[in-house]
């Protein structure tokens, strides 16, 4: 007995036999030695005299028992040709970790799931084993990019730099009031793309007692989140102390947004005020940076590990020279179609400071 259903073919020997008709009795219904139902059975508790197959054959010639009535003495299929069923590799501790029946060297040498490491293991189980593999949690291994990208690891360290998170930047706000049912805008200078998600902090002080009163946040005119929405005692209308709440913006989110240095986040009152008061509210930004490292045209990589203004021709030839401050002399003014490649800081205007930037860089660029 076996508590294991296929649907594939079982490759028994021969299905029909000699006769060509099924079900006469001479059909040999041993398992084909390249059967996937070699080893797969699960086995049960049974008495001594149920240990053998319907030929009195030992039940488990290898790992595991046979599906099917017959026990094979074939170690069935072997995809990595080490002599061991891939059903019993399989059943060791670590070999299978997307539990698909074979061992996990196969599915790396297959191309099943990627092996970019080329240790045998596929990258999704070597980052299930050890989660530090992965610091940025996209699935891939952190030494493979690094691999691909040398920028991305400008310390050679061995860490991808925007998981060497050192330091959280704050930029807070003055009050200002926000009157009723009135946008409020609250500008903030940042770097031109930030590395972690950034948690947006409002302060009031308004008579926020009422589920219906809250403030709106938005970021460059997009909503964000709705603050001060339960029905708590949020009056505070003496100013002593005002109300706090927060909302979090993905980092994608807000570098999509962000596409210079100057954000914008605008709130909307729907709070009464208090007595014949004007409400007020502060807003704080937080995120955290890498200390010593820049990334002003928010591609990934820092910007001391690449050539920021070899941008002539488009995508570069290697080398900071007139060509490049050319472009920056032909593109001058405001950028009105971001990414502009004349704006070498990507601050959205090429200026004096990108004309500095290719004189600074001139030259041939340093290879990582």
């Amino acid at each position: 007995m076996t508590a294991t259903l296929r649907s594939d073919d079982p490759l028994f020997i021969d299905l029909l036999g000699p006769d060509g008709i099924p079900g006469t009795g001479d059909e040999d219904l041993t398992l084909h030695s390249d059967s996937p139902y070699v080893n797969f059975g699960v086995d049960v508790e049974r008495a001594d005299d149920e240990q053998r197959d319907a030929q009195q054959r030992p039940r488990v010639q290898q790992c595991s028992i046979d599906l099917g009535g017959l026990e094979s003495d074939a170690i069935g299929p072997d995809c990595n040709q080490n002599g061991l069923s891939d059903a019993c590799e399989a059943q060791e501790p670590d070999e299978d970790c997307n539990g698909n029946g074979l061992p996990d060297s196969c599915d790396a040498d297959s191309g099943v799931m990627e092996d970019c490491d080329r240790n045998g293991v596929p990258d999704a189980c070597d980052i299930l084993n050890d989660p530090a593999l992965d610091c940025d949690n996209n699935m891939a291994l952190d030494c493979c990019e690094i691999e691909d990208v040398p920028g991305l690891d400008c310390s050679g360290n061995g860490v991808l730099d925007r998981c060497e998170f050192s330091s959280e930047a704050v930029i807070p706000s003055a009050f200002a009031p926000i009157p009723f049912f009135e946008d409020v805008d609250y500008e903030f200078e940042l770097p031109f793309a930030v590395d972690s998600d950034v948690t947006i902090t409002v302060r009031a002080v308004a008579n926020l007692e009422s589920t219906f009163s809250r403030i709106f946040v938005r970021v460059q005119g997009q909503n964000m989140f709705t603050a001060f929405t339960e029905n708590e005692d949020w009056s505070n209308c003496n100013g002593d102390v005002p109300a706090v709440t927060s909302g979090v913006v993905p980092f994608e989110v807000w570098n999509d947004l962000v596409l210079g240095n100057q954000a914008v986040v605008t709130l909307f009152s729907a709070a009464d005020s208090c007595s014949s008061l004007t409400n007020i509210a502060a807003v704080e930004l937080s995120y955290l940076t890498i200390d010593g490292f820049a990334d002003f045209n928010g591609n990934g990589i820092a910007d001391e590990c690449e050539c920021m203004a070899d941008i002539a021709p488009p995508g570069g030839n290697g080398e900071v020279n007139v060509d490049d401050l050319l472009e920056v002399i032909i593109g001058f003014g405001f950028c009105s179609f971001p990414p502009c490649s004349s704006d070498v800081n990507q601050n959205l205007v090429t200026d004096i400071d990108d004309v500095l930037q290719v004189i600074l860089e001139f030259g041939p660029c340093e290879s990582d």
